[in-house]
């Protein structure tokens, strides 16, 4: 294959420093001169060729940038957010109660607040807040939210984070919240839905949508209702101890003042707290964000890496300078926030923790504006990129929000009719106690504006980002009219993956660790390391992140990473979401594999297409532990295979078997069969679990890969499904209806009638009774069915078999089956309880929220 790249040995490349001018005006006339390999090229791997040499770019941002002028800024303060942490709901306007909670309002993502909470041994812990089970409980003014933690709940299920499972948010409604109502404001009950599942049925809308209302309390019954509250919470063993977290947030806006002016400060924390009662809130109980943001009319301002200390001394001024670098080095502490992968500029996030202490700071954040172009709560065209959006399926999606992000970057460099320009401001925010506030971040020293910050020209800075993401988005349309032989080769799909991590740097803080790291240092030259599965290298080099080179096909003009870089096939299936290489070859069709639906498959799905399932003692990690069948003992055999049985199980099976090698029937021993058999059950049950119709939707079943492969019969002899379903549909069977209509589909006697029963002819374990009932004499199949069924009999629930399938899970019209939770009524898994077993005991499931994955950071 001929192709075009490097027009020159290594040794002949030579250095070119460039300011973020020049390089934003030579990616300019790149671009106007119509090459886009060479505008490629210079833009992404900072390479361009002037002859004879090749020249490799060092891109100095700070060359050229202007050290701002204090008389030409602008310095306003600002009380940007508070926490707080209290037993009370201490508001002097009226709360708006969630009947039913919104999932978005549970805490999941770190505010850097932590809690005090105590352990077995009575030693106290400080718990990050995003992590102790949280749900939204009411709003204040629009934008404040209070919710309620459970620490009783912390740690429980590591599955389920910091979600609080539906069936204890309907407990919750109807044994705690509507009867604090009832008790407190009794004459607005009606108003009030009679149950949760009223109050789901009530929120949701003709698309089956949930629209979250909420309803109103005064101030004078504030006090009575959080006493009454948490008097009926602390008597529930899941919600004892629970308190409030009360956020104030989003009110940069109207407490902005200027800092110099006392009044103005007094006059601005008076606004900020006028939502507080203060005659019942404790100050120590509350922090608050203090900021200081500057401006530059015409300019965007950005932070200098190199000042990082600077910074930290103004925000903690007791620390010493060898205290301000151990802050500084601590990854634990600190993160740097490059911009746009611009080495020189970068805002930080500091969360001191005890280094904090004697100056009261809790957390730091420094960053410019210039992200308002494009944050939003909701989700947009900015929203950040998973790798996957490269790949055939998605690259559309991928260039339509980039063709948007392109013209919203030109419009904020004057490319419009308007002309105008959109600057960006620099916004300095440390976190305090709330009786800090009047006080904290007043002022900066001389000098500190001159040396922490540099300003570059509105027009200067979004033209640098338009023709870094043109860059991008070119690579992505030439992908997408590239073969699928030459797309789906490891250096063109490394290029797809730092394709889509350059362009979610273009406008959100780069990530680190996992994959990024892989991706970004593979990329820019390094090398991989089999044995440290790792690639070290330092990828900010050169002033600006560059990939290594780029090559051109000759022929296809397809772009790629160079052939000669490491590329670890199995990693980079890993980072496109598949678990070997050859499956993500299949986006591409390519290497015989047809895909068969065009549709994105959710990765949760399970192959339904098993003819076999895998014998549990080629996955499995342990040995189970040996059962004392007595069988053989009891003088049970097989009978010769040359005998023919009347009357036998001749159930229809489909397909052949994948598993002759684990054939359980070589040793003759009854006892070692069954024990075969009984260890092949459980994994076999979860195999072949069911799927929705949709490829799009995940699998019914939670466990992932692993879990799956382990199944043991603990997953069976538990009430607790919380990590395994979503929702089921469920009920509870006597002894005689467990036997008859659980126990004998599962293990039919001898002599059954035969019939085609789904994912029974799949399981190896039915295809294995099913020989072994062949093989034994009336007699003693019965004793192998009896003593069978006392193992059985010890099991909690098991997939309802229907006559003619395993799993069920269309909505069952039969008398007592229920759904849990209760709405929506869709299907989902029949699920037999033994209720000799279960003895009422209550069923524990978490309602999973899918999606949050996708949702944009917040800062």
């Amino acid at each position: 294959m001929s192709s075009r790249g490097p027009s020159a040995e290594p040794d002949d490349v030579n250095i070119t420093q460039m300011s973020l001018v020049q390089f934003t005006t030579t990616a300019q006339n790149f671009f106007d001169r119509g090459d886009k390999f060479d505008f490629l090229r210079f833009t992404l791997a900072g390479l361009y060729s002037d002859g004879d040499h090749d020249r490799q770019v060092y891109l100095n941002a700070r060359q050229s940038a202007e050290r701002p002028d204090p008389r030409d800024l602008y310095m306003s303060r600002d009380l940007d957010s508070a926490f707080g942490t209290t037993r009370t709901l201490p508001f002097s306007s009226p709360i708006a109660l969630f009947p039913v909670t919104p999932f978005r309002e549970t805490l999941t993502r770190a505010n850097h607040i932590s809690h005090p909470m105590m352990d077995h041994r009575g030693r106290t812990h400080y718990v990050p807040m995003h992590k102790i089970p949280n749900f939204g409980l009411c709003k204040t003014m629009t934008r404040h939210i209070t919710r309620i933690f459970l620490p009783k709940l912390y740690g429980r299920n590591p599955m389920t984070g910091a979600k609080v499972p539906a069936e204890l948010l309907s407990q919750f409604y109807n044994e705690c919240l509507r009867p604090s109502i009832a008790a407190v404001a009794p004459d607005t009950l009606t108003y009030w839905p009679v149950d949760y599942t009223h109050a789901y049925v009530k929120a949701l809308d003709e698309r089956h949508q949930l629209m979250f209302g909420t309803i109103d309390l005064p101030p004078p019954d504030l006090r009575d209702f959080e006493e009454e509250l948490l008097r009926r919470m602390d008597a529930i063993p899941d919600f004892e101890n629970a308190f409030f977290g009360h956020e104030l947030r989003g009110t940069k806006n109207t407490t902005r003042h200027n800092p110099d002016v006392d009044q103005e400060r007094r006059d601005a924390l008076n606004e900020f707290t006028s939502v507080l009662d203060s005659t019942r809130i404790n100050l120590h109980e509350w922090q608050v964000d203090v900021a200081l943001e500057i401006s530059y009319p015409g300019h965007v301002l950005q932070w200098l890496r190199i000042e990082h200390k600077r910074v930290l001394r103004e925000a903690m001024p007791s620390l010493t300078d060898n205290q301000l670098q151990a802050v500084l080095n601590s990854k634990l502490k600190t993160k740097i926030d490059y911009s746009s992968q611009l080495r020189d500029l970068a805002g930080l996030r500091c969360t001191p923790l005890a280094s904090g202490t004697g100056d009261r700071v809790s957390y730091i954040n420094v960053y410019s504006t210039d992200k308002s172009v494009w944050y939003s709560l909701h989700k947009s065209y900015f929203r950040r990129m998973n790798y996957d959006a490269a790949l055939p399926r998605r690259i559309d999606t991928l260039l339509k929000s980039g063709d948007h992000v392109s013209e919203t970057f030109r419009r904020c460099a004057g490319l419009s009719d308007t002309g105008a320009l959109q600057d960006g401001a620099a916004r300095f925010e440390i976190r305090v106690p709330l009786y800090s506030a009047l006080d904290a971040l007043v002022s900066l020293p001389d000098g500190f504006f001159e040396n922490a910050l540099v300003a570059f020209e509105s027009d200067i800075w979004w033209l640098f980002k338009v023709y870094r993401l043109e860059a991008l988005l070119s690579v992505f349309r030439n992908h997408k009219i590239a073969s699928n032989a030459q797309r789906s080769q490891p250096p063109s799909l490394l290029l797809d993956a730092v394709s889509v991590y350059m362009y979610n740097a273009l406008m959100y803080r780069p990530k680190e660790g996992g994959w990024e790291t892989f991706i970004v240092n593979l990329s820019c030259g390094g090398e991989y390391d089999e044995e440290d599965e790792n690639v070290v290298v330092d990828a900010y080099s050169r002033g600006l992140y560059f990939v290594h080179d780029l090559w051109e096909d000759a022929e296809s003009k397809a772009v790629r990473l160079p052939a000669f870089l490491q590329i670890h096939r199995g990693q980079l299936a890993h980072v496109f979401g598949f678990s070997q290489f050859v499956l993500l070859q299949q986006e591409f069709h390519v290497g015989g594999v047809v895909v068969p639906n065009n549709a994105p498959r959710h990765p949760t799905r399970r192959n339904n297409r098993i003819r076999q399932t895998t014998a549990a003692g080629l996955i499995r990690d342990q040995e189970p532990a040996q059962i004392a069948w007595g069988l053989d003992d009891d003088g049970v055999t097989l009978e010769p295979e040359n005998v023919m049985v009347g009357d036998d199980v001749t159930m229809q099976l489909e397909g052949d078997s994948d598993n002759e090698d684990q054939d359980p029937f070589a040793s003759g021993s009854v006892d070692s069969i069954l024990q075969s058999i009984w260890f092949q059950l459980p994994a076999d049950i979860i195999s072949l679990s069911p799927n929705p119709k949709s490829q799009k939707k995940a699998s019914y079943i939670l466990l992932g890969a692993e879990a799956r492969s382990n199944s043991t019969f603990e997953l069976f002899q538990t009430c607790d499904l919380s990590s395994i379903f979503e929702q089921i549909q469920y009920k509870d069977f006597d002894t005689a209806g467990w036997q008859d209509k659980i126990f004998h589909r599962y293990f039919p006697p001898k002599g059954t009638k035969p019939r085609k029963m789904q994912n029974f002819g799949s399981a190896t374990y039915f295809r294995s009774w099913t020989m072994l009932m062949t093989r034994l004499s009336r007699r003693n199949a019965e004793k192998v069915h009896a003593r069978l069924r006392v193992e059985f009999d010890k099991l909690m629930w098991l997939p309802f078999p229907e006559s003619d399938r395993m799993w069920s899970t269309k909505q069952s019209n039969a008398a007592g089956f229920e759904f849990l939770p209760a709405l929506p009524r869709q299907p989902c898994p029949q699920i037999a309880f033994n209720a000799k077993v279960r003895k009422g005991a209550r069923i524990q499931l978490f309602t999973h929220v899918r999606g949050d994955e996708d949702e944009e950071e917040s800062e």
